[in-house]
């Protein structure tokens, strides 16, 4: 506890803090450095390969605006819109696993997932005419 995370290889602005979002795919690694009460200093080093990124933003798409709060939240949460929505929420996890998946009719929607993990999700509302995905928070 108490270390500091870095990017040795790739695109050192995927981490932020002690979370790795990659932006693209390729291989990084990311060391972690820590010294102990003793003075005594250690570093661990992690290589990877990220082969998919979702590709997720908070951007407006084809106009559609989407809320999320709270956000982080404890798996309970309200997505808005300011379209009318007839289509399909996915929670996707870091693995890219859909675990949650709800339709939603109008403007709101109630999302209860208090059975998850805490963790980083992906929420990807679509329909016929849009598709837009956001990241939210699960903390517990």
């Amino acid at each position: 506890a108490g270390g500091t995370y870095s990017v040795v290889s790739g695109n050192p602005s995927a981490l932020v803090g002690n979370v790795f979002n990659a932006l693209s795919t390729g291989n990084y690694s990311v060391s972690y450095s820590t010294t102990n009460a003793s003075n005594c200093t250690d570093t661990a080093q992690f290589t990877f390969t990220v082969n998919c990124v979702l590709g997720l933003d908070n951007t407006t798409i084809n106009n559609l605006s989407l809320t999320i709060y709270p956000n982080p939240n404890n798996g309970q949460f309200v997505i808005t819109s300011n379209l009318e929505i007839n289509g399909s929420v996915e929670l996707i996890n870091e693995l890219g696993q859909v675990v949650y998946k709800a339709l939603m009719n109008g403007l709101t929607q109630s999302v209860n997932v208090q059975g998850l993990s805490a963790g980083i999700y992906h929420l990807k509302l679509s329909d016929g005419n849009y598709v837009q995905t956001k990241r939210i928070s699960v903390e517990k």
